[in-house]
């Protein structure tokens, strides 16, 4: 990743042979390193850059994902959340999130095609056969046509999509990954609904709910079918490619008396899909700290990393929002 430093580093600072040496300096250094050159800037005027310094910093972060299709794609899957940064204390806490939802608007809105994220974590190995899996963003999908091209296209790859319990013709799913039911047989569903569609009279019939606070058990026995149909694909030799918006974020909508509809259902499917490919489902961590499934990996991770358990905490508590801030952290 390069983003190219311009004069605007030195906003009311003398363009002195001091100055500029550092300015060189900060074309290549990393973020410590910087922060260390920046103290040594002679003659900055602190007034010049908190009245400019907003700029400089959307302008490094549109360049920052611009040349980092990773990473936009990561932060174009957030959708319109509202990101935070809740851990300054500055008046960065606000002003950037502020920019990054600004840069996320705007770089949106050039987007015209389905993103891959090529540099991925989810790859590993299920009973000694390797795999690999990348992630797409459905949010792109426009259309069943544009589904179909990128199925097409893409025939050695299986790309999973929410799938309704219930058997529905092709070009019945509504939103993101939906469209791709049907298409082609490189679209392979996980049964995350109960429908595409409500019947009359009825509320939220598509809808996936718990039974008695526990898990479905029809849900989870297609869950279940639906792991083994994916190990086969794989052990054919297709990569998996993973909607970055997840599955079944809707058993985590609120019916009217604030109840989550089926956020144990919920949890069973992000467990499976964690522990047999590696793939993190957004709000599970937030949803099943006490999960064993994480707990195991969080010991792996700090008998290999130095990682405090505040730290794990803090990654669990908030996972979505510091997962957002920590890519930032790799692109910039």
């Amino acid at each position: 990743m390069k983003i190219w430093f311009t004069n605007a580093v030195l906003l009311g600072a003398s363009a002195s042979k001091e100055n500029l040496e550092i300015l060189e300096k900060l074309k290549t250094a990393t973020g410590a390193q910087a922060k260390s050159l920046g103290a040594k800037i002679k003659d900055l005027s602190t007034a010049t850059w908190d009245r400019d310094s907003s700029g400089v910093m959307k302008n490094i972060l549109t360049l920052s994902f611009e040349q980092n299709p990773n990473a936009l794609a990561k932060l174009l899957a957030t959708g319109n959340a509202t990101l935070t940064h809740t851990q300054d204390k500055t008046k960065w806490g606000k002003e950037f999130p502020r920019l990054l939802m600004e840069v996320r608007q705007e770089l949106s809105a050039k987007s015209k095609s389905p993103a891959v994220i090529e540099d991925t974590q989810v790859d590993g190995t299920i009973e000694g056969t390797d795999y690999k899996a990348e992630i797409y963003t459905s949010q792109f999908i426009d259309n069943w046509s544009q589904a179909e091209s990128m199925l097409t296209k893409n025939p050695n790859n299986i790309y999973l999509y929410d799938a309704p319990l219930k058997q529905e013709p092709a070009k019945t799913g509504r939103t993101g990954n939906q469209k791709l039911h049907g298409l082609a047989n490189n679209a392979v569903g996980i049964t995350t609904k109960m429908s595409y569609s409500m019947e009359t009279g009825k509320v939220r019939s598509d809808i996936v709910r718990d039974v008695d606070g526990k898990i479905n058990l029809d849900i989870k026995n297609a869950i279940d079918a639906n792991i083994e149909n994916i190990r086969a694909h794989i052990a054919q030799g297709q990569e998996v490619r993973f909607d970055a918006a997840g599955y079944g974020q809707e058993m985590l909508e609120s019916d009217k008396n604030g109840n989550q509809y089926a956020p144990q259902t919920f949890v069973y499917l992000s467990e499976q899909l964690y522990k047999n490919f590696g793939f993190v489902n957004p709000n599970y961590l937030s949803n099943s700290v006490n999960n064993a499934v994480v707990k195991e990996s969080v010991a792996r991770l700090q008998e290999t990393q130095d990682i405090t358990d505040k730290e794990i905490n803090r990654t669990i508590d908030d996972y979505s929002n510091h997962d957002v801030l920590e890519f930032m952290k790799n692109c910039m």
